[in-house]
């Protein structure tokens, strides 16, 4: 299974870094580190998030409050965004086209 994320699931993650950096130094790299160990769970067992709308699917950070939200097609996990999970709720559904 190959991992890809939408344009602005990206452009969210990177955000969300650097405001954590922002914060205090290292948090960003702290940040960063649970994504890639969750991506990594999600990898492993895709179908392991419970569905949240249609085919989409959300996996929670355990430490910063942020989800994953992403749908399977084919043999990848496309990762539609890097959702806080407070601020608008399900703004992320419109991403439905190819990335």
């Amino acid at each position: 299974m190959r991992l890809r994320l939408h344009p602005a699931a990206r452009a969210e993650f990177i955000e969300a870094i650097a405001h954590y950096e922002r914060q205090v130094p290292g948090l960003g790299a702290q940040f960063l580190r649970e994504i890639e160990t969750t991506f990594d769970r999600l990898l492993e067992h895709p179908q392991s998030a419970p569905l949240v709308r249609g085919e989409f699917r959300r996996l929670g950070l355990r430490r910063f409050p942020y989800g994953i939200i992403y749908r399977i097609i084919a043999d990848e996990l496309r990762v539609s965004a890097i959702a806080h999970r407070r601020r608008r709720p399900g703004y992320w559904a419109r991403r439905t086209n190819p990335e």
